[in-house]
Parts: C-alpha cells; structure tokens; sequence
C-alpha cells in the first residue's frame, strides 16, 4: 500500500522538492501572522496600560481635590472661629500642594442687618473692602460676599464679590447648602472673571454648619448655615500636573 505523502504526490503531482517548499511557506506564512498578531497585542495592551495609568493618575488628582475641600470644612467645623490668618496658612498649603486649584476663598452668611459689621471687620484688613453685585439681590436677602480669598491678587475672583448675585452659583448655594454635598459648577460665569469666560475653570463649594447642632434634616441645614467653601480648579493644569507624574 502506498504511503500517504506518495498518495497525495499522486494525486497533486508535486516533486517532493515543491511540496517541502509549499510547507515551509505555509509555516512562514502562520508564523509571520502569529508574529503580526502578537504585536498588535502587546502595542494595545501597552496603550491600553498607558491609557489606564493616565485615567488613574487624573482620578487621583481629583481625589485630592476633594479631600482637600473635605479637609478645609473639617477644619471650620472643629473651630470656635477661624481668623484669617488661619485661613490663610490652611489655603497656602492647599494651592502648594495641588497645582490645579488656583483660588481658596470662604463666603460666610451675612444676613442683610449684617452687612455694615462685616463690612466695617473685613476693613481692619483691607481698607477698600465692600461688597461687590448686592443689588443683583433683594435687600432683605442674605449675601454671601468672599471674605477671605486666596491668592488675593492672582485670581480672577475678587474679594467681596456676592456668591449669591451670580445665576450660574445661586443653585450651588442651594443645592449644597440642603444636601452637605460637594457641588461643581459647569464654568465660572463672566462676572467673576476679568475678561472671556475660561470653559476650563470650575467652582466647588461645599457647605459649613455650626458644629454644636444636629444638621439630620433640610430644615436643620438651612438654620444651622454659616456659609460656604470655594475652590477654584482649573482642569487643564489639574490634568497636566496629573500626567507630568507619570512621565
């Protein structure tokens, strides 16, 4: 009986030297699209891995954008009062720290029979202090004027400037003021900036309370108020510091 490899010479009419050739190209051919396969599988596992550091490294970024406005509310809920001095050195560490945050600024509540005393205090500080938009308001409303800002003079924000006079923050003001939460602008408007609107600069604010009351209800939140923490992030610089890590 013949063999099988004299069967298909037979029947395909090969020499044994062209079938030992068809076979090694057919081996090449299997070998070179292996090889092919394997590195479009390690090019997108190593971009796959690229991608995921870099999703990572902003995550961690935003993270730390939060605990730092957490941290800054812990520390008014711990304190009797916070002098500006205070806040000062708090804001400092946090806009060394995080390069992405450009502005820490507190906006205490001042209802409308306020208004003169906080002036008159914020002026010990800085003689040209007032309080910027208040009739974009009801005169019995209560402001939220940015008291203490930091930096002072390197943001766009200006010290005195009425949180409540802006549209685009005024249901900020009340969405965290009734949850406890976080809460972010889309933008920052334009008068609250010297010049265009930058679509890449966003507000958090989170509430602060008096820290000797139960805040378990929306009622409890609205009477207990003493007012608001502002970050100011500028997300581009946030991201870019995030990957500058990486690299």
């Amino acid at each position: 009986m013949d063999s099988n490899d004299n069967i298909w010479r037979r029947i395909l009419g090969f020499s044994p030297a062209l079938f030992a050739a068809l076979t090694g190209i057919t081996v090449t051919v299997i070998a070179y699209t292996l090889a092919v396969q394997l590195v479009e599988y390690c090019v997108y596992s190593r971009f796959e891995r690229a991608a995921m550091d870099h999703a990572a490294s902003v995550q961690r970024s935003l993270s730390e954008v939060r605990n730092a406005l957490d941290n800054l509310q812990d520390f008014y809920l711990a304190s009797i009062s916070v002098e500006r001095h205070e806040f000062e050195r708090f804001a400092q560490g946090i806009l060394e720290r995080i390069p992405g945050i450009t502005a820490v600024a507190w906006a205490p509540r001042v209802a409308a029979k306020e208004r003169a005393a906080t002036i008159a205090a914020a002026r010990a500080f800085d003689p040209e202090f007032k309080i910027y938009n208040e009739s974009a308001v009801d005169d019995e409303a209560e402001l939220y004027p940015l008291l203490y800002l930091q930096p002072p003079h390197r943001t766009e924000a200006r010290p005195g400037l009425n949180l409540a006079s802006l549209p685009e923050i005024r249901p900020l003001l009340s969405g965290a003021r009734d949850s406890g939460h976080i809460f972010a602008s889309p933008r920052i408007g334009s008068e609250s900036v010297k010049g265009a609107t930058d679509p890449y600069r966003v507000v958090l604010l989170t509430a602060v309370y008096r820290g000797d009351v139960p805040l378990w209800s929306t009622q409890q939140r609205r009477q207990n108020l003493t007012g608001f923490l502002v970050l100011q992030v500028t997300i581009a610089d946030l991201v870019e510091n995030a990957l500058a890590q990486l690299q």
